[in-house]
């Protein structure tokens, strides 16, 4: 047995020093006082044998053995726990009190260089053993054994609870001492999966016994994690002051402070579980999160750093996931730069688009009669573009954005094509644009325009523009008149009337036709426009008169 393991606990308790059990009379333990003292210290054995008798100090003498238990299986018990302390944690049948005394001895019996894994089943297990001890139990046990013993029953519970108080803060030192024994890293490692399994991931309050464990540790970081906080704040401002040299500056001071951070977490994590376990906060945990996500913020909005602060929120999520109030917040940053990184990736896809319809309004804005070959070119090559894209995966939302701009710009087209009376190719593209548009804005317009080019089209459509007016004149019935009243516009207040050449006021020769606007005796032109087929008619009917009239005349 080594040093460490003479110093158990449960090895100084008088029962196993006199090589007693808990059911031996007082005759007995008097009788193995006195055949200890032949062997070992006499002071010792006189001690435990007075703390065996005597009915005040036996109880917490019994409270710190193992009550409840055949002496055998005791014996047993104590007996391989110098040999396998990881045994005992394993052990079934052990009352609960009886086990959490064992194991508060194997504890310090555990090898400091066992796998984590077999620290942490040890501490869950014995917490768990800890937080099962019922005071009523424990009071049925004790009198079991003092019944068959033949000393005094216990009649107070209320004692029993009094003694378990002090057994618990023994279970502390006692696991206080055994996790002093672990190297740091190790220690960290250790309490964060204790933390994780009795809080259920900062879900459930740990044991009382975990709790304690865990608020010792956070005593003993709070130095380390102050002084690394403080390191943290000074990385972000030296990000800050770095990042007027680019991406490339910055880099190197984002490598270190993601380590930094990474590993204060890992000595925080416990902490945060713990506090969340109990609905409240870790002070310095937000404090440094706050830095790290401030500093995200500042490096995209002051100098457009996406993946710099991509790389802070992926940070922030996977090192402070234990400050579940904090993962909302993070959670909205990560949502908004990735729509930020997706409108970058597809920037370069977009572009030749953008700039096709960038090239065209600046062309019309140069020279508007180019608005008819530029809207064509817009139709012929972007609607073939966005199909590309889409069927390359571009996601409906950029799709919409790039619909929208060749609607802007056929709209644009379509105005300057109207403006020079071409009316049809106008109606074209403001047809085209209409189920390209999204915004409500931009809808109307087109409607309106698309309304008013229609019916500009029905009223001037065919009309050919005139510098002046015809002239308007007759000499005794003869000269040049206007007839006709048809296919009138109330907008404008137009009507179609046919120019004609009179004899004796007599419609003769329809020559064109206007659209004029009438106001007394006086008459606006608006534009001369072809002949109807009625118009073509007459002519050939006047035409053919006046031909006989002459042949006639000639053959005389």
């Amino acid at each position: 047995m080594t040093a460490a393991q003479e110093s158990l606990p449960i090895l100084h308790n008088p029962f196993h020093i006199l090589g007693v059990a808990a059911r031996d009379d007082r005759q007995r333990i008097v009788a193995a006082a006195d055949e200890r003292s032949l062997a070992f210290d006499a002071d010792l054995c006189a001690k435990a044998r007075a703390d065996l008798t005597h009915p005040r100090n036996r109880l917490s003498v019994e409270l710190a053995w193992l009550p409840g238990l055949p002496p055998e299986r005791a014996q047993q018990l104590v007996d391989g726990l110098a040999a396998n302390p990881a045994a005992v944690f394993r052990a079934e049948g052990v009352p609960p009190l009886a086990h959490a005394n064992l194991m508060g001895s194997a504890v310090l019996a555990l090898d400091p260089a066992l796998p984590e894994v077999a620290w942490v089943i040890s501490i869950v297990a014995l917490g768990k053993a800890v937080e099962t001890i019922a005071a009523d139990s424990v009071l049925a046990e004790i009198n079991a054994d003092r019944a068959v013993a033949g000393f005094t029953e216990i009649k107070s519970v209320e004692a029993i609870a009094e003694g378990l108080r002090e057994r618990r803060r023994e279970y502390r030192e006692c696991l206080r001492g055994a996790l002093d024994t672990l190297p740091a890293q190790k220690l960290a490692a250790v309490t964060t999966e204790v933390a994780e399994i009795a809080t259920e991931h900062g879900k459930a309050h740990p044991p009382v016994l975990v709790d304690d464990m865990i608020d010792a540790y956070a005593v003993g970081a709070h130095g380390f994690l102050a002084k690394e906080a403080e390191n943290i704040r000074l990385l972000a401002e030296r990000a800050r002051r770095t990042a007027p040299g680019g991406a490339a500056a910055v880099d190197s001071v984002l490598e270190r402070l993601d380590k930094v951070v990474r590993n204060w977490c890992a000595i925080a994590k416990p902490i945060q579980l713990a506090a969340a376990a109990k609905g409240t906060a870790h002070g310095l945990s937000h404090e440094v999160a706050g830095t790290v996500r401030g500093l995200g913020v500042s490096l995209y909005n002051d100098h457009t750093m996406l993946e710099a602060s991509q790389r802070l929120v992926q940070l922030l999520q996977e090192a402070f996931e234990g400050l579940p109030e904090l993962a909302e917040r993070v959670g909205d940053d990560a949502r908004a730069l990735e729509g930020l990184a997706r409108k970058k990736r597809n920037e370069e896809k977009t572009k030749p688009l953008h700039d096709l319809c960038l090239a065209a309004l600046a062309a019309i804005e140069r020279d508007p009669n180019t608005g008819e070959s530029e809207g064509r070119k817009v139709l012929d090559t972007g609607k073939p573009l966005i199909q590309a894209l889409a069927q390359g995966g571009l996601d409906g939302e950029s799709i919409a954005e790039l619909e929208e701009a060749i609607a802007i710009t056929l709209f644009r087209c379509a105005i300057v094509v109207g403006n020079a009376n071409k009316w049809e190719p106008a109606i074209g593209f403001l047809e085209e644009a209409r189920p390209l548009a999204r915004g409500k804005e931009l809808v109307e317009r087109i409607e309106t325009s698309l309304a008013t080019a229609r019916r500009n089209h029905r009223v001037f459509g065919n009309l050919q523009p005139i510098t002046s007016a015809p002239g308007m004149f007759t000499l005794n019935g003869f000269g040049c008149m206007l007839y006709g009243h048809s296919d009138p516009d109330k907008e404008s207040g137009s009507y179609m009337a046919t120019y004609y050449f009179v004899f004796l006021f007599i419609p003769v020769f329809p020559i064109c036709r206007y659209r004029v606007i009438s106001s007394g005796n006086s008459y606006r032109f608006l534009g001369k426009a072809p002949l109807r087929t009625f118009d073509r008619v007459h002519l050939g009917i006047s035409l053919g008169i006046a031909l006989g009239l002459f042949l006639a005349a000639v053959s005389r």
